[in-house]
């Protein structure tokens, strides 16, 4: 075969020739119009409107599965610790003034430098025990400022955040140390968004109508009272919940004249391991108590209404007004302290034994709080 022939072979199978002899110029491809366009751009963006709220609720399920799996490890942790202790890990330090007293301010802090968290004697028991190393817990007077050429420097420890302690979905505070938490040595403190319970007696009573309480048949015994001060088990008839609750871990703060660490032992939880709250979430940025190194930043309090700064959308104080997160970080311990989560409807808890659950926010305030009682006597089951 000729070059020639050849040429004329592919251009043939091309569909550019229509016979011997006989080229063809090939049609112009046929563009969009500009409404066919629009068309298709209006279709991708009704595809995407339907398809975001589904991607962002799997990534949300995700993020709450990693939160659940965050605070099953520090349970596991707070539950070998007392297989080995035969004792609930505990808080204790020295606070301003004689109980009750408010948490203290990071000035306070810094004048009263004693203390342990719960979360700092675990350290061990979640595989940072290179970091527990580095911190000296004795001499007490030493807790904030203490280091040596020994590997200890109790500053430095307190500053480091520890992925295990931060939920995925807080994502005001995505780096681990709490920006708006309580200052420190010019630092700010590794923050936390697991709390221990400390019960649910408390200084504010934010159901003194009993609007709260809906389930038919259940007395609340503290209507009409301006602090929950609950009438049975662990320092009944005490509002002290900061350093006298009636839960499984409280502050546990004395003054510098003296004071008694709040200890807890598995037998002391006679409603049941599994009908005790132990472990719940808070966000850092409307709480300025959270971080694993203070004893002060790692309780919260079922006293107030579960995320009852998204359902009630409330300050501390009446007026009640919209709250802002750097005044009610600040100001509002006594609403802020309570349990909260950005997961949307509620917020994951897990009990004395270990088992976890997500828990609705609109769970009947009378059994919340019941749950929350160590030896209290209620006859209540988680919803």
């Amino acid at each position: 075969m000729f070059p020639f022939q050849a040429v004329l072979g592919r251009v043939r199978g091309r569909g550019l020739a229509a016979g011997p002899g006989t080229l063809r110029v090939p049609r112009a491809a046929r563009a969009f119009t500009l409404v066919e366009l629009l068309v298709v751009i209006t279709i991708i963006g009704v595809l995407i409107a339907l398809l975001l709220p589904a991607v962002q609720r799997v990534m949300e399920a995700a993020r709450r599965a990693q939160c659940n799996n965050n605070m099953h490890q520090i349970m596991l942790a707070v539950m070998n610790y007392e297989s080995g202790q035969r004792q609930f890990p505990n808080s204790w330090g020295i606070v301003a003034s004689a109980s009750p007293c408010p948490p203290s301010t990071s000035g306070t802090m810094v004048t009263n430098p004693t203390g342990v968290s719960w979360m700092t004697l675990i350290l061990p028991y979640i595989d940072e025990g290179p970091l527990y190393n580095t911190i000296m817990t004795a001499p007490a007077s030493a807790y904030l400022t203490y280091s040596d050429g020994n590997g200890y420097n109790n500053s430095v420890a307190a500053q480091t955040p520890i992925k295990s302690f931060t939920c995925p979905s807080d994502i005001g505070k995505a780096s681990g140390v709490g920006g708006s938490t309580a200052s420190m040595l010019g630092g700010g403190f590794a923050s936390t968004n697991y709390k221990a319970c400390a019960g649910c007696n408390w200084t504010t009573n934010l159901d003194t109508t009993a609007v709260l309480t809906t389930t038919p048949g259940l007395a609340d015994p503290v209507k009409g009272q301006s602090q929950v001060a609950w009438p049975t088990g662990r320092n009944s008839g005490s509002a002290d919940g900061l350093d006298l609750g009636n839960g499984l871990i409280c502050r546990g703060g004395g003054t510098s004249a003296g004071g008694t660490p709040v200890l807890t032992l598995a037998a002391d939880v006679r409603d049941g391991l599994s009908k005790t709250i132990a472990l719940g979430e808070s966000i850092n940025m409307f709480c300025s108590w959270s971080a694993w190194y203070w004893f002060e930043g790692t309780i919260g309090t079922c006293g107030i209404p579960l995320n009852y700064q998204n359902v009630w959308n409330r300050t501390a104080n009446p007026p009640y007004k919209p709250y802002t997160p750097l005044t009610y970080a600040t100001t509002g311990w006594t609403v802020n302290m309570g349990y909260m989560s950005r997961h949307p409807g509620g917020a994951n808890i897990f009990m004395a034994d270990g088992s976890g659950k997500f828990l609705s926010e609109n769970i009947d305030l009378t059994v919340y709080r019941s749950l929350a009682t160590i030896d209290g006597g209620e006859l209540v089951s988680l919803p």
